[in-house]
């Protein structure tokens, strides 16, 4: 009995050991809700893209999520920093804005509404025109 409380506490020991330097490692999450500026309906399937200190595309992004049905996204494990946050849906213009996560562990809100793009589109003509020729069919018996 003896041996099994000494195993016990030494597991213990370490779990609570791991669990605290792993906590000391010093990452949040980033995250807030996606609404359309105009309506306040939140937006699905919104992409976020998450650069180091500065935007390059030509490198791939440090993180990304994506919105769910609530309008709500998360980032998580993000280390102390400056951060340009990229925020892309489809028929809204594209946001790019710098975040800077000062907190060791914790959440950084950040929450976005997005403007509706306008497409301006230039006129379509359609021109048909009709055969004059009447095309009888014949049946072979």
């Amino acid at each position: 009995m003896r041996k099994v409380r000494l195993l016990f506490s030494i597991a213990t020991i370490v779990l609570v050991s791991f669990t605290t330097s792993y906590a000391q490692e010093g990452k949040a999450t980033i995250s807030g809700f996606i609404k359309d500026s105009s309506t306040g309906e939140v937006l699905i399937g919104t992409n976020i893209l998450l650069y180091y200190d500065s935007l390059d595309t030509r490198t791939a992004p440090y993180r990304g999520a994506a919105s769910n049905r609530y309008g709500f996204y998360a980032i998580p494990n993000v280390p102390k920093g400056t951060y340009v946050l990229i925020f892309r849906n489809i028929g809204y213009n594209t946001i790019i804005s710098k975040v800077e996560v000062t907190v060791v562990t914790g959440t950084v809100r950040y929450d976005v509404d997005m403007d509706e793009e306008e497409y301006k589109l230039d006129e379509v003509i359609v021109k048909g025109e009709r055969e004059d020729k009447v095309k009888i069919s014949k049946c072979i018996t």
